[in-house]
């Protein structure tokens, strides 16, 4: 599947690991944007319907468990990858209740990072007309 037509939303408050992933997804040739606060996140503008994000759980100034479903509410088709250092079950169960496609344990690998977004980005459709119509429109 073409991800390079697909935008991945970074959503964490560690300046080293936003760069990182950036690195990461300018190597595999997608298409970032990353955010150091919800409220950058909820001020940038449209999220394309072609995206991802990946959320950091720990964000200090949001109740991740309130926000997330409040993300789900606002874009139904966004999948959200959580990545979280926790890894007891009581938390894990609150974000996978909290409505996340993945969680991604910390610490992970730019390998497990890479299948975790192909296996979120997978069951979306790819309608190849609208993304070269999306495309053209937006300059790509």
């Amino acid at each position: 599947m073409p991800f390079a037509h697909w935008t991945l939303y970074i959503l964490d408050g560690d300046e080293a690991v936003r760069e990182s992933i950036c690195a990461l997804a300018a190597s595999n040739g997608w298409h970032h944007r990353a955010f150091s606060s919800a409220k950058g996140f909820l001020e940038q503008g449209t999220i394309l319907t072609r995206a991802c994000l990946l959320l950091d759980w720990d964000l200090p100034e949001i109740d991740p468990v309130f926000f997330l479903p409040a993300l789900r509410d606002h874009y139904p088709g966004l999948p959200i990858i959580v990545m979280t250092g926790r890894d007891d079950l009581s938390s894990l169960s609150r974000i996978e209740a909290a409505g996340a496609t993945a969680v991604l344990p910390r610490p992970f690998s730019f390998s497990e990072l890479s299948q975790a977004v192909e296996r979120a980005l997978e069951p979306l459709p790819l309608h190849a007309e609208s993304d070269r119509r999306a495309d053209r429109q937006s300059g790509a």
